[in-house]
């Protein structure tokens, strides 16, 4: 993650949790006079946003705050992406080696330089990671520490066998309606009765508890299954992890703390509602937290009596007339249905950067001079289409499919793929030497495979972006000697390419469906051997060139052709002859001419295409 992105991300949850947090306490504020498990509600579907707000930011939003407003637009460089770079090997006769390579040469536009700043953001971004990391890490150690400390009390606690005791929790249990197996164990340390666990709670009380009154012993085990019942040791595990999060938001520890009061306030309603007289219940809870002297129990755990929360539980069990009511299964679905609006309006709208703009570049071929040029208006704009503005925001893709097939010599003209398709500009005359048009390619191609010498070389196919280059070869490898030792040995042996080259670079032009298409063919062809005195004997290579710029509409095809070949058959061995400058040849060789042609057919690759892959 880069520093702007780790100040943006803080500064995103810091401003949520504070508009959360703020929401509940005023609505908690509004809602005093409401039952403690009521208010509780409130605070549990807060602390339930506060968690799910980071994964908010997975989506995309419909609508962004902006820090700091931009003073000028920033020219993204292109990030070319290469889809495909397939490499196909041909079958040919075990004599030669054959090869078709398709590559893709990118260019891309030079980087901007960094904006001012960038060193000082860095610094802050990273030191704010590491600072909200650490604070995150203590609160998380702090819990980590007091699970520790409660499973070091459980293994050295004794099961509570008194049958009275049993008997009266499996009562209260019914009340509740609480399914749960729960532990019940003693322990000479402990200062006053508390529970955790979530899967298998333990009710942990002191080792006296066994000789309580049974009055003392039911309002003990009604507060401490009641926690159990309203699954209070989740809810508080979860407040823990939410602190730890936003641990810098000060409002996060004043709204743990107001969670651990009405949780503790929701449980001594359970314990007045069944009767139980105020004044011996409150005597009950100073007396237990005169037992702690001031300290604060493990963090997983729940206590009966926490110094903390003591004298706002003494007002409201000794206080007048209160609610006392369980929560309010409407009450819970209202809340739950504000939480729930409250995330999608999160997942709609977050934090960005002055420097978060998009793309200018029309081109990614274009330098970046001429995409911010782009932006100034002109006296006579183009009407683009749909394509043409989706280009200015990514970079679109041009898929090239070809095809290399070789004819006996005469048997391919230009006139003939009149009745396959239609040219862009008139129809091709014979001897010309290229064809522009739609083409129904597999059509034509079945025609002239029953042509006498034909032979498909290859069919390479790539995608690549607006103004990159292509390369594609279909060629032979020539392996020749370059030095021969005193006895004639060949030596230091080279190996050239013999066959056709194709660099060919496509650009999407405004209009979104009209492609420029610079295109070379540099063809090697091998004539035979020279020698020269009578040990060096050297290839003879022809090489020809073609160039040519076309425009072609949205999956048009252009048909190269004119290239011949001159395919020599050995039908002996090859003999020294002397002399310099005199090809060898073999008795009884003979020279077979075929045409080359070569079809290319263009295509922009629609957006819903470049998503799927």
């Amino acid at each position: 993650m880069n520093p702007t992105a780790q100040l943006l991300l803080f500064a995103d949850l810091m401003l949520k949790s504070t508009l959360v947090l703020a929401f509940a306490l005023l609505a908690a504020r509004r809602w005093q006079g409401a039952s403690a498990a009521n208010r509780h509600l409130v605070w549990l579907a807060a602390f339930a946003v506060l968690l799910l707000v980071p994964f908010t930011r997975m989506y995309p939003p419909h609508w962004s705050w902006r820090l700091v407003q931009a003073a000028a637009p920033v020219v993204a460089p292109a990030v070319p992406r290469l889809v495909s770079e397939p490499t196909v090997m041909n079958t040919l006769p075990a004599s030669s080696t054959h090869l078709v390579k398709v590559t893709t040469s990118i260019t891309t536009a030079p980087e901007p330089p960094s904006p001012t700043g960038g060193p000082v953001r860095f610094v802050l971004g990273n030191g704010l990671l590491l600072a909200w990391l650490a604070g995150a890490l203590v609160v998380l150690i702090r819990l980590l520490a007091g699970a520790a400390q409660l499973w070091r009390w459980k293994r050295h606690s004794l099961p509570l066998g008194d049958a009275r005791t049993q008997a009266l929790a499996r009562q209260i249990a019914a009340e509740y309606r609480l399914s749960r197996l729960v532990e019940l164990r003693t322990l000479a340390s402990c200062r006053v009765p508390m529970t955790w666990g979530t899967l298998r709670p333990v009710v942990l009380l002191p080792a006296e508890a066994e000789v309580w009154p049974a009055a003392r012993l039911a309002l003990v085990l009604r507060h401490e299954l009641g926690h159990i019942a309203r699954h209070d040791c989740l809810t508080r595990l979860l407040t823990q992890f939410a602190t730890a999060l936003y641990w810098p938001n000060p409002l996060v520890w004043l709204a743990a703390r107001i969670m651990r009061l009405t949780q503790e306030q929701a449980c001594d309603d359970l314990v007045l509602a069944a009767g139980t007289p105020a004044e011996t219940y409150a005597l009950e809870l100073v007396a237990s937290t005169r037992h702690l002297q001031g300290r604060a129990q493990p963090a997983p755990a729940v206590a009966m009596g926490e110094p903390s929360t003591l004298g706002r539980r003494i007002e409201s069990i000794i206080g007048p007339s209160r609610d006392r009511r369980p929560f309010s299964r409407v009450k819970a679905g209202l809340i739950s249905a504000l939480a729930a609006v409250a995330l999608i309006g999160f997942a709609s709208v977050q934090l960005r950067g002055a420097d978060e703009t998009k793309p200018a570049q029309s081109n990614p071929g274009a330098s970046p001079a001429a995409a911010v040029s782009s932006d100034t208006p002109t006296k006579a704009p183009k009407t683009t289409t749909t394509l043409a503005n989706a280009a200015r925001s990514q970079p679109v893709q041009v898929a090239i499919e070809a095809t290399f097939i070789k004819v006996g010599q005469g048997e391919f003209e230009f006139k003939d793929l009149s009745q396959y398709g239609a040219a862009s500009s008139g129809p091709g005359k014979p001897g010309e030497n290229q064809w522009i048009g739609r083409l129904d390619v597999p059509a034509v191609l079945q025609v002239l495979a029953r042509k006498p010498g034909y032979e498909m070389v290859s069919k390479p196919a790539i995608s690549i972006l607006s103004g990159n280059m292509t390369k594609m070869m279909v060629a032979q490898e020539l392996r020749y000697p370059q030095s021969y030792s005193e006895t004639g040995a060949p030596q230091e042996f080279t190996t050239r390419s013999i066959g056709v080259e194709l660099l060919g670079t496509p650009v999407v032009e405004d209009d979104g469906h009209t492609i420029d298409f610079d295109l070379s063919a540099h063809m090697t062809d091998f004539d035979g051997f020279i020698q020269y005195g009578e040990k060096n004997i050297q290839p003879l290579i022809s090489v020809r060139e073609m160039t040519t710029k076309v425009s072609l509409q949205d999956g048009a095809t252009l048909i190269m052709g004119g290239l011949t070949l001159s395919e020599k058959k050995t039908g002996g061995d090859v003999p020294t002859m002397g002399g310099i400058e005199k090809l060898l040849k073999g008795n009884g060789d003979s020279t077979t001419k075929r045409t080359l042609v070569i079809f290319i057919t263009l295509r922009i690759v629609k957006q819903d295409e470049v998503a799927k892959k």
